[in-house]
């Protein structure tokens, strides 16, 4: 069986790094034809303290055809990838990011010094939306005029999840750039959707993301405010909370809502975001870009309708039955939420079940993971 080392700053049982890590769990474990070694940290975004219960510097079982090394700070270095390569000697070599100094730059320098001539997969994993590059911008313009002056990408093959980031991707790297689009694949839907129990009037919206302006948290909350909700609107904001000024910005927004009530609840662990899914009615999610999205895919699993922008891969919701993705301006949202407030629960039911069905369709979409596959089958791999 084929073996890939992957490298990742962070792998499960993080999660507060969000898409990233879900998106590279989903794809080693259901790609089975593959041995997959990954290379991670012993913590989690935005931590110091190593996972509990987790031995680091040894290979552990994640599933069988999937092997993990969670490594401290100080062993995450190019010697000691230099060391796994020739341990491992795998078919290929995996990316999850593309800015990350520790798990992209520091393997890169291994595999140079390694004289090395296999694959190697670059995954920018949403790095290259505008609405990424808009954070620390300086930074990364100054990043990406050395990587394409120094040919640091030079002959890897790209891994795009969608047609949009391929674009994003030769625009940044060059038309001759070898760009493989595989989408992301979600991961299994709940057994069953419950009943809805939702209220009419009345609108229990849940909004999943980081606290951050790239995530539409500060439209979702002025998009709003253009009527006294009565009471009977309830919000609640799942995610983490690193940018403490943007928080208090937010939180006066939130107080200045009539009638709505509204709470920055933090991060939660996917196991207890799994028990909360089936206290709201829609999933809400303005935001400025998204690579994928799971937290939507997630919402969709457990039969919860969407209202978010258009400016992610889930598109023609409403022809579906499943929600909706609009312009980013208030007058499309406000219309869509008065609707979702009176909408009586016969209906409400009849667009959870189609939400629940649509996520199971995707789930069994046999051609997501043929396109996985064949991003390390394909025989024809560039050299670096």
């Amino acid at each position: 069986m084929k073996k890939v080392m992957v490298f990742s700053d962070w792998f499960a049982p993080g999660f507060r790094a969000g898409g990233p890590i879900q998106s590279l769990v989903n794809l080693t474990v259901h790609v089975k034809e593959v041995n997959f070694f990954v290379v991670t940290s012993d913590t989690d975004h935005h931590s110091t303290e190593p996972y509990a219960d987790v031995a680091p510097h040894v290979w552990i079982r994640f599933k069988p055809h999937v092997q993990v090394m969670y490594l401290t700070s100080e062993k995450a270095n190019k010697s000691m990838f230099e060391q796994l390569l020739r341990e491992i000697q795998p078919d290929g070599v995996y990316l999850n990011s593309l800015f990350s100094p520790r798990f992209t730059l520091a393997p890169m320098a291994a595999l140079r010094a390694l004289r090395w001539e296999k694959p190697l997969i670059v995954a920018p994993r949403g790095m290259l939306k505008p609405s990424a590059l808009a954070e620390k911008a300086w930074k990364k313009r100054v990043f990406l005029a050395l990587a394409r002056g120094m040919k640091w990408y030079k002959n890897v093959r790209w891994h795009a999840t969608n047609a949009e980031e391929r674009q994003e991707i030769l625009e940044h790297f060059g038309r001759q750039c070898e760009v493989h689009v595989a989408d992301n694949l979600p991961a299994p839907p709940a057994v069953y959707t419950p009943p809805s129990t939702k209220q009419a009037p009345g609108l229990r919206l849940i909004c999943v993301a980081r606290i951050s302006p790239e995530k539409g948290i500060e439209e979702a909350l002025r998009f709003l405010g253009f009527r006294d909700w009565m009471g009977l609107l309830r919000l609640d904001f799942v995610g983490a909370q690193q940018n403490q000024s943007f928080l208090s910005k937010c939180q006066s927004l939130a107080a200045e809502i009539k009638g709505a009530q509204i709470q920055f609840l933090g991060e939660r662990s996917p196991h207890e975001l799994e028990g909360m899914w089936s206290d709201y009615d829609f999933m809400y999610l303005p935001t400025r870009g998204e690579n994928f999205g799971h937290a939507i895919a997630e919402s969709l699993n457990h039969g919860i309708p969407v209202i978010i922008s258009n400016r992610t891969p889930w598109r023609h919701l409403s022809e579906r039955r499943v929600g909706w993705d609009l312009a980013l301006e208030a007058s499309s949202f406000e219309a869509v939420l008065n609707a979702c407030f009176e909408m009586p629960l016969e209906m409400h039911q009849h667009l959870s079940n189609s939400a629940w069905e649509w996520a199971k369709s995707l789930h069994a979409d046999n051609a997501r993971l043929e396109a996985s596959k064949s991003l390390f089958a394909t025989p024809e791999v560039p050299r670096v």
